[in-house]
């Protein structure tokens, strides 16, 4: 059953990790000590950000779940793999 706020929190999840991709690939091509130190800080920032984003993506995708298993509604399993691989990434 597709939710709009877990929706949302997905996409959100998914610019933050496009965003840390195109960083990564500035600092490939770069050659310019200063940009290197802005890229790296801006790389540090958004690896913050993707931390605080994705505990709250997996916080509201767990709630959804329980919420969907208490009233009997079919599970979005796109959001399941979501939670998953959210699960199988963070480090413990």
């Amino acid at each position: 059953m597709y939710n709009s706020s877990v929706h949302s929190r997905i996409e959100l999840l998914g610019q933050v990790i496009s965003d840390l991709k195109e960083i990564e690939n500035e600092l490939q091509l770069a050659s310019d000590p200063s940009l290197i130190l802005d890229l790296t800080e801006e790389k540090s920032e958004l690896m913050e950000e993707l931390e605080v984003v994705g505990t709250k993506c997996m916080t509201v995708i767990e709630a959804y779940i329980q919420d969907c298993k208490d009233n009997d509604f079919p599970v979005c399993l796109d959001y399941y793999r979501v939670l998953r691989e959210l699960r199988n990434s963070r480090i413990y």
